[in-house]
């Protein structure tokens, strides 16, 4: 990391070191952490060829993996070439060492884009992974609401937050990815300043993104390192498809789940295009059968819904990064100002995501429980936003 962090951070363009750089300027340290993440998902998704050898978007390593020390050279292989992609598409640059099989024709990097199944469709909207997914879930269903996430943040993160959120032109469109990508930073920097009148510093726009990409990601996953989802990710989806309640939308966009499709109709032998309706709701509704089983399973856990007996009306949670506990607030109204509160130590816990309840697992040794948070009682929003940045 350090060695490719040197290198990218460089402005030269062919810096002494281990790795080579094809274009000239700065890449932004948070993305090549990004980068390695992705470059570390491939890896373990990618099949070995005879020799133990991988391939990653036509990119082949002629390392072969068989050991610790060999697959971190792979992984540094790899975050190289994907850093070079990444960093040549934003620099508008082309690179002069990778060729089609047409030895004559050179790629443009500009047209590269990650691999298909790190895409996928929501709501008639290319969306990356999961979080992305989301993310974009939460922004449709309560735009303005998302403020109050940033209620305590700096002046700094409240103003890109309001101006990304309410001008459309502070993403361009692009064109062979299909999908939208932020403005360049100073560009970014300038139009927030001329919306919101708070000057941004270029080099702290990475931070400040970085802060937002992460209390956003808190928010739908309580605790992103403990969280788990009960679903794979083409099933979450058709579940949401489901939950909208759009019989028209369902129909048209379910053909897009071809495996979900096959699976569903040759064990419940039945077409969804039948009653399109009705098989929404047999969809959900079988999930949460599946979710009771599952919770019944857990024998010597004691199950902890405070909410059962209405005593409890909302919850929410925080984490503590410097103790490592997350901890959960739970109020008899809204109005309360010391909620009742149970702290757990992050090494302890797992949370898993259900169709309309998060299950906060504790499994210390003598301290066996689950509790039962459901998503619609989760401590709201204010309705009412400081439009004053």
């Amino acid at each position: 990391m350090n060695a490719v962090r040197c290198t990218f951070g460089s402005e030269e363009k062919n810096p002494q070191g281990k790795h080579k750089k094809y274009y000239a300027g700065h890449f932004d340290s948070s993305d090549v952490e990004e980068t390695m993440y992705l470059v570390i998902a491939e890896i373990f998704y990618a099949i070995p060829d005879g020799d133990g050898c991988i391939e990653i978007d036509n990119v082949k390593s002629k390392i072969p993996i068989n050991n610790a020390s060999s697959l971190m050279k792979n992984i540094s292989f790899f975050l190289a070439a994907l850093c070079n992609f990444h960093g040549a598409k934003i620099e508008k640059e082309v690179s002069e060492n990778v060729k089609t099989n047409d030895s004559e024709k050179e790629i443009v990097l500009t047209d590269y884009k990650p691999s298909q199944k790190l895409w996928q469709v929501v709501r008639g909207k290319v969306s990356r992974r999961m979080e992305c997914a989301e993310i974009l879930r939460l922004l449709q269903k309560d735009m303005y609401g998302i403020f109050e996430l940033f209620k305590s943040d700096s002046i700094s993160i409240r103003a890109a937050v309001k101006t990304v959120i309410e001008k459309p032109q502070t993403f361009v469109e692009m064109k062979e990815a299909e999908g939208l990508e932020l403005l360049q930073q100073e560009e970014l920097c300038n139009m927030i300043l001329d919306y919101t009148g708070v000057k941004i510093q270029k080099t702290n726009v990475s931070m400040i993104f970085s802060t937002v990409r992460k209390r956003l990601m808190d928010h739908i996953y309580l605790c992103t390192e403990k969280h788990k989802s009960f679903y794979s990710l083409d099933t979450w989806n058709v579940i949401m498809l489901c939950l909208s309640g759009d019989c028209s939308s369902f129909k048209r966009q379910i053909e897009l789940h071809e495996d979900f499709l096959y699976w569903w109709e040759s064990v419940h032998h039945g077409n969804v295009n039948d009653d399109i309706c009705k098989t929404m709701n047999e969809i959900v509704d079988y999930y949460i059968e599946r979710e009771k089983e599952w919770l019944n399973g857990f024998n010597g856990y004691a199950i902890e819904d405070k909410f059962k007996n209405g005593k409890m009306k909302l919850w929410r949670t925080s984490t503590n990064t410097i103790k490592n506990t997350i901890k959960l607030s739970f109020y008899s109204s809204e109005e309360v100002k010391h909620p009742v509160e149970v702290s757990i130590d992050l090494h302890d816990i797992t949370i898993y995501e259900g169709i309309f309840t998060y299950y906060v697992m504790k499994s210390s040794p003598h301290d066996k429980r689950i509790f039962i948070l459901p998503k619609n009682l989760r401590k709201k929003f204010k309705n009412k936003i400081d439009k004053a940045v």
